[in-house]
C-alpha cells in the first residue's frame, strides 16, 4: 500500500502555488532540519488558522524533493488510540516502505545492499512490536508508583488485575498471597526492563535504517518526521505523544517537526499536571528549538487565490470605486485585514466568503431599488464587524467615524475619502466641486456627504495604489452626484451595516 504523499502532494503543495510567499522561509526551515544527523526536535509554533497543515505539507515537498526520507503523521486522526506509539511506529514503517519502493523504481539495487535494509527494517518492526507489548503493562506499573494521570486507563486495567489477583490469592494462606504479590512485582521488573531494552533497540535501529537508506539509495539523512494537528488532540493523547518522541524517537539519524498553537498546547499540558504547572518549562525537555510561523501577506494571498470584484460588475450593476481593479482590491482588503494582529488566514477566507454574499445579493436584490455599491465601504464595514471593532458600532448615517488602521498611510486614507460619502455632516462650507477643490461657504449650514466637508486633503499629484487623484476624486465626485440627485436611493452607512449584519451568518 502507498501511503508516502508526494504523489498527491508534489504539484499541489510545490512552492510555485504557495499562495503566501513562504518558499524563502520553508527553504531555510527545511535546512535546519537537516543541517546534520545529530536527530532534533523543534516545535513550529502558530496560532489558529495561520496555515500551519499547509505549510507542514509543503515542506514534505521540498525535503521529499531534496531526496530525504520524509514522514507525515496527523496526530488528530488517531485521536481516539490510547496510546500514541502505535500509530509512529506503524506510519514510520509503512511509509519508508513506500518511499524505499520508489527508490527501488529508480536505482538498481544490488541483492546483498537489498538485503541490509529489509535485514534493518524487519528488526525495527520486530522491536517496535515488543516494545508495544511491554508499553501498556510498564506505563500501569509507573503510573501506580507515580500517581501520573495521563496513563489513567491502563492504571485502571492494572489495578483491576492485582485486586482480581488479591481476591484469588485470599483463599490461601497467607505466605501464599505474599508468594503471589511477590510474582507479581518481579513480572512488572521482568517487563519494565524488557521494555527499557527494546526502547534502545528501536532507539539504536532507527539510526541504522536510516544509514542504510543513505548508503544503498543515496538518501539524505536525517529522516525527517512532520507531526501536525497535535494541538487538536486530547490532552492526555497530546502528552502521551510528546513523550513518545522524546523516549524513543529523539536519535541520530532523526529529526522531528511538530506543528502546534503552543499556546493551546500549554493548556493541554495544565488540563493534565494542574493549573500551576509549568507547560513552558516542560516543554522545553521536548523541544530543542521553537520557530515562529509568522502571518502571510494577506494581500498576496487574496491576488494568488483569486479574489475579484470585476465579474460583479455590468451594465446593470455598479461596483465604486470605478478605478479600483482586481489588484488593487486585493491590496486594500489586506491593508484592511493587516490592521488587526489577531488576523488569520481562515479569518481572510470568511471575510472574502462575506463579501461575495453581500455582492451577490445586492447585485441581485437592488436595495433601496439603487444598482451600485461602494465595495471599499463594504469590505471596511464586514472587517470591523468581524473583528468586533467599535467603529463599526459607533458610526452612524449623520456620525461620520474614520476607519481606525495602525498605520495611517495613503491606503488608509483612501478608505476614509469612501467612508466620507456614506455619512452626512452639516457644515457652512461646502465643496461643491471635489476635481477643482472649489467650494462654497453658505450663511446656513448645509446637509451634506461628509466628504464635501471642506476638510478634504487629496493633494492634486498624489496618487494612491498607482491610481491618479483626478480618477479618485472622479469616483468621490459621482458618488457625491448621486447623492445630490436621488438621495431616497442612495445607499448609506445604516444600509451597509444591515447588510453586514445579514452576513453574519457565515461564520469560521
Amino acid at each position: 500500500m502507498d501511503r508516502s504523499f508526494c504523489d498527491s502532494w508534489s504539484d499541489e503543495y510545490s512552492w510555485e502555488k504557495c499562495c503566501v510567499g513562504r518558499e524563502d522561509y520553508g527553504k531555510f526551515i527545511a535546512s535546519i532540519l537537516t543541517s546534520d544527523d545529530e536527530g532534533k526536535v523543534i516545535n513550529l509554533n502558530g496560532s489558529w488558522g495561520v496555515g500551519k497543515t499547509d505549510f507542514l505539507r509543503r515542506l514534505y515537498v521540498e525535503l521529499y524533493n531534496s531526496n530525504h526520507p520524509v514522514v507525515y503523521i496527523d496526530a488528530w486522526t488517531s485521536d481516539f488510540l490510547k496510546d500514541p506509539l502505535a500509530l509512529v511506529c506503524s506510519e514510520i514503517l509503512i511509509q519508508l516502505e513506500s518511499l524505499v519502493q520508489k527508490q527501488r523504481q529508480k536505482h538498481h539495487v544490488e541483492d546483498d545492499k537489498l538485503s541490509l535494509l529489509q535485514e534493518a527494517t524487519s528488526k525495527l518492526e520486530s522491536y517496535f512490536g515488543l516494545v508495544l507489548r511491554y508499553t501498556s503493562p510498564a506505563l500501569s506499573t509507573y503510573a501506580l508508583v507515580s500517581g501520573d494521570n495521563t496513563v489513567t486507563e491502563d492504571v485502571c486495567e492494572m489495578k483491576t488485575l492485582v485486586d482480581q489477583v488479591n481476591t484469588a490469592a485470599s483463599a490461601y494462606p497467607s505466605s501464599t498471597v505474599e508468594n503471589v504479590n511477590k510474582e507479581i512485582i518481579e513480572n512488572l521488573k521482568l517487563t519494565q526492563r524488557q521494555l527499557v531494552e527494546n526502547m534502545e533497540r528501536v532507539r539504536s535501529q532507527i539510526t541504522d535504517i536510516s544509514s542504510v537508506l543513505h548508503n544503498v539509495y543515496d538518501l539524505n539523512i536525517p529522516i525527517v518526521i512532520l507531526i501536525d494537528e497535535l494541538d487538536r488532540c486530547r490532552p492526555t493523547y497530546a502528552v502521551k505523544m510528546l513523550e513518545v518522541i522524546k523516549h524513543f524517537f529523539n536519535v541520530k539519524g532523526c529529526s522531528f517537526i511538530v506543528a502546534t498553537d503552543t499556546c493551546s498546547l500549554h493548556s493541554s499540558i495544565k488540563s493534565v499536571y494542574g493549573i500551576d504547572f509549568d507547560a513552558s518549562r516542560y516543554l522545553k525537555r521536548f523541544f530543542s528549538q521553537q520557530i515562529k510561523l509568522p502571518l502571510p501577506s494577506f494581500d498576496s494571498y487574496l491576488l494568488s487565490n483569486g479574489f475579484s470584484i470585476d465579474k460583479f460588475r455590468n451594465d446593470a450593476f455598479k461596483v465604486f470605486p470605478l478605478s479600483l481593479d482586481d489588484e488593487n482590491t486585493c491590496i486594500v482588503l489586506g491593508r484592511l485585514l493587516s490592521s488587526f494582529s489577531s488576523a488569520t488566514l481562515r479569518d481572510v477566507q470568511t471575510i472574502v466568503d462575506r463579501i461575495y454574499a453581500c455582492l451577490n445579493y445586492l447585485s441581485k436584490h437592488n436595495v433601496k431599488n439603487s444598482s451600485y455599491v461602494n465595495v471599499v465601504v463594504l469590505m471596511a464595514a464586514i472587517v470591523e464587524q468581524h473583528f468586533g471593532f467599535d467603529s463599526f458600532e459607533c458610526r452612524r448615517n449623520d456620525g461620520f467615524v474614520d476607519f481606525v488602521a495602525d498605520n495611517h498611510d495613503s491606503v488608509s486614507s483612501y478608505i476614509g475619502y469612501h467612508l466620507s460619502c456614506v455619512s452626512t455632516t452639516r457644515t457652512n462650507d461646502v465643496y461643491e466641486d471635489l476635481q477643482s477643490n472649489s467650494w462654497r461657504e453658505y450663511p446656513r449650514s448645509q446637509e451634506v456627504l461628509h466628504i464635501q466637508n471642506g476638510s478634504f486633503d487629496l493633494g492634486f499629484c498624489e496618487t494612491i495604489l498607482g491610481i491618479s487623484s483626478r480618477d479618485i476624486r472622479d469616483d468621490l465626485l459621482e458618488q457625491v452626484g448621486m447623492y445630490k440627485n436621488n438621495r431616497e436611493e442612495y445607499l448609506m452607512w445604516d444600509d451597509y451595516y444591515s447588510l453586514v449584519g445579514l452576513s453574519k451568518c457565515i461564520e469560521l
